[in-house]
């Protein structure tokens, strides 16, 4: 089931991926939502996103990545606003907020998987920090990111911004954790 590359703008659905064309058919997010180690957004049937799980799955489900980040933030009851404030007042950083769960110490940084093809098409896929094994650069622009489940992503990127939210979203959630939060 392992493929060498996955990036958003290959064909889709990939081989061996589960495929959920509706919403009502695919499961509750409370169902798999702490085993998701990325999810990218792409263009299947529509605006679509490929969730990688950690156990190897990989499912599409009729959403966009905005709108899984958002049902993360409600289910795990994430302030936004006042993440926001924090990684602008303590990592001085205003953009690309990285989602953070501080009770189960995960985070999850926003890289460039995509070139979008209209103004409100996403481009962010996002990644659980500590599910990421490698980060190897391509080209000046581009690199590759390697997850723990053996998927492997192309970021629109250089290396250096990669690792560098990677940090950011590190800190961020080591900062929430001991603030309490």
């Amino acid at each position: 089931m392992d493929i060498d590359l996955i990036c958003a703008d290959m064909a889709h659905p990939i081989a061996g991926a589960r495929v959920y064309e509706r919403k009502p058919d695919m499961p509750n997010i409370e169902r798999f939502a702490s085993g998701i180690s990325a999810w990218i957004p792409t263009y299947h049937a529509g605006h679509a996103s490929l969730i990688a799980l950690a156990n190897g799955e990989r499912w599409y489900v009729p959403k966009s990545a905005k709108s899984i980040y958002m049902a993360l933030a409600r289910l795990h009851c994430v302030n936004l606003r006042h993440l926001r404030h924090v990684y602008e007042a303590h990592l001085r950083r205003s953009i690309y907020l990285p989602l953070v769960v501080g009770a189960q110490m995960r985070a999850y940084a926003p890289l460039k998987v995509r070139t979008p093809l209209t103004r409100n098409d996403g481009a962010m896929g996002y990644f659980r920090v500590d599910h990421v094994a490698a980060v190897r650069v391509k080209n000046r622009d581009v690199c590759f990111i390697e997850i723990h489940s053996g998927d492997v992503f192309e970021i629109q990127m250089p290396k250096l911004h990669v690792e560098q939210r990677l940090r950011d979203a590190d800190s961020l959630c080591v900062l929430m954790r001991h603030r309490g939060e």
